[in-house]
């Protein structure tokens, strides 16, 4: 059964993502993983060692996306369901402290320091300062609902409400509290936060692991392996799809999925875009490089081989991490060329910035024989300053 619900998770869209995607998510699932093992072996044993690697694995889970502290009442709960004792061992009391303290500490210096920017984001992803509007609450919640469909299996997820179903059923089962209490709890969360705002797919995604795992024991238990294979083709062959959606074309069917609403365009073209930057950086060696776009600053810092640091200018948009990292108007641009590489036309802003305009060129993305995106890269001479425009959106 253990190698049965190891490879059940090869036909899921959302471990499929994840194992090509680096997200927040990512780290967070490593840790979350390991914090429900050691905690599940406290309730267990309560042995000192299990309380000090939970309190290592889930702090560092709550360092690695703050969302993670939802989940402290359902340890407790687990805990006061499971083995009381706990509540009477100071160790748990020590465990619980540090736990906090790996998560908290680093997260409120850092915020202490950058004006509480990531309450600020938190708030906003909330939607605590938008208006109430039962229409975009509606359409928060379908997109919602639909997301976690998709990101599980369109195909598998009839095979997981029987899942859900059954484990209700035996939920006075331990094991089988343990394994759902995690999910359920973290949908319900985002399920009333989307009441507000909009819960992007992934939100939830990390704390279905348990759940899987409850699938792939029902399935076994019920000799549904069988319909668990016949659901799980189709969803293989989408997500082989999804990766690789020149097929569409070559099969004759590319109709279906146009190249410009291709989802995997957004992945294509940099380490390209990277050269003919290089190739313009090699007749302005001493040139600074930087956007308006988060997207190009990171893609190119990664794909050019001396990986320089990519300013990434606010023009408007929604504060995002390079507002607290480097700054464009820094004294040792001054008087500098700089290369601006941007998604769209140059702004009279950045114009302001520099005396002079002496090169442009426009590059164009091809994928699927079309092309589905366009760069502008500007050659500007003799920085004077930018003037950002602040906004109070994170």
């Amino acid at each position: 059964m253990s190698f049965f619900a190891a490879i059940s998770l090869i036909p899921l869209v959302s471990y499929n993502l994840l194992s090509v995607l680096f997200l927040t998510d990512t780290v967070l699932m490593l840790f979350y993983v390991l914090s429900l093992y050691y905690f599940y072996k406290i309730l267990l044993k309560g042995e000192n060692k299990d309380f000090i690697l939970w309190s290592l694995f889930s702090g560092c889970s709550l360092l690695s996306k703050q969302v993670f502290i939802a989940l402290y009442p359902v340890f407790l709960f687990l805990a006061f369901i499971k083995n009381r004792k706990v509540f009477k061992m100071k160790i748990f009391y020590f465990s619980l402290t540090f736990s906090l303290l790996i998560g908290l500490v680093p997260f409120f210096l850092w915020n202490l320091k950058n004006d509480f920017a990531t309450f600020k984001h938190l708030l906003y992803l909330s939607g605590a300062h938008s208006e109430f509007k039962i229409e975009k609450s509606v359409q928060y919640l379908g997109d919602y609902s639909i997301s976690q469909i998709a990101i599980n299996s369109v195909f598998l997820f009839p095979l997981y409400i029987f899942v859900i179903l059954k484990a209700f059923k035996n939920i006075r089962n331990f094991k089988i509290l343990f394994l759902l209490s995690f999910p359920v709890f973290v949908f319900l969360f985002f399920l009333i936060l989307s009441f507000k705002h909009r819960v992007y797919g992934n939100w939830p995604a990390f704390s279905y692991f348990t759940l899987y795992i409850l699938a792939a024991f029902f399935i076994y238990r019920f000799n549904k392996i069988k319909h668990f294979i016949i659901l799980s083709l189709p969803s293989i062959l989408s997500i082989f799809i999804l990766f690789y959606t020149p097929i569409l074309d070559k099969i004759g069917i590319g109709y279906i999925l146009p190249p410009k609403k291709d989802p995997t365009k957004r992945l294509v073209g940099w380490r390209n875009l990277a050269l003919e930057v290089q190739n313009i950086r090699n007749k302005y060696r001493e040139a600074f490089l930087f956007s308006d776009d988060y997207f190009i600053s990171s893609e190119l810092m990664f794909y050019l081989k001396d990986h320089p640091y990519i300013y990434c200018i606010n023009t408007g948009r929604r504060k995002n991490q390079f507002d607290f990292l480097g700054k464009i108007n820094n004294p040792k641009n001054y008087n500098k060329t700089g290369i601006y590489i941007t998604g769209a036309a140059i702004q009279p802003l950045v114009k302001r910035g520099f005396k002079n305009l002496v090169f442009y060129k426009k590059y164009n993305v091809k994928y699927r024989g079309k092309v589905v995106k366009s760069f502008n890269i500007y050659v500007l001479r003799n920085f004077k300053e930018i003037k950002e425009i602040q906004t109070n959106r994170y």
